[in-house]
């Protein structure tokens, strides 16, 4: 949430909740995995819909 809302760096992150940066990028890395395979069952194979967007609207994708 910090990462995606409030823009916070993993280095910003890490130091707010004091926790080495590699503990924020794997927690981050678990949260999207889960909600991608929470999403997926619903949306499969589906090219539109909300399981298609799962990364920030800043990250292009190709």
């Amino acid at each position: 949430m910090l990462r995606e809302f409030a823009q916070l760096t993993y280095a910003e992150i890490a130091e707010h909740q004091q926790i080495p940066v590699q503990t924020v990028k794997s927690r981050i890395n678990r949260g999207r995995t889960r909600l991608l395979e929470a999403l997926t069952p619903t949306h499969r194979g589906s090219r539109s819909g909300p399981g298609r967007r799962i990364v920030p609207s800043s990250v292009t994708s190709p």
